[in-house]
């Protein structure tokens, strides 16, 4: 139960993000970059009519792929960082980043006039 709360939460927020008012000018860019450039060619593409909704089959699949690419993006983004914290939390690396801390805090109290500032 809490599960299926928690993807129906991350689903009201990522509509919710739709409609902030820095994304909303956006939109006019987005459908015309999806639908093409030229006006023309609208009447001659294949469509699916559902009831008094017509889908052009060219824009449903341009907006498919921009959503999968931007997804793929984000699904790649949040494994980095995945790896990236649990790097961060192993031994070995927090051992490797306090010598790193301990050198420098070294070299800067023997060495003052070659600092950076």
């Amino acid at each position: 139960m809490s599960e299926q709360l928690f993807i129906g939460g991350v689903f009201v927020t990522g509509l919710l993000c739709f409609f902030h008012p820095c994304i909303l000018p956006l939109l006019p860019v987005y459908t015309a970059y999806l639908s093409g450039s030229n006006v023309l060619d609208h009447a001659t593409r294949p469509t699916i009519r559902l009831g008094p909704i017509r889908l052009q089959l060219v824009l449903l699949l341009r907006t498919l792929l921009f959503v999968l690419g931007l997804s793929t993006v984000f699904i790649m983004l949040g494994f980095g960082s995945g790896v990236f914290g649990r790097l961060a939390t192993n031994p070995q690396f927090i051992a490797i980043c306090g010598a790193i801390v301990i050198v420098f805090s070294i070299h800067r109290l023997f060495f003052p006039l070659f600092s950076l500032y």
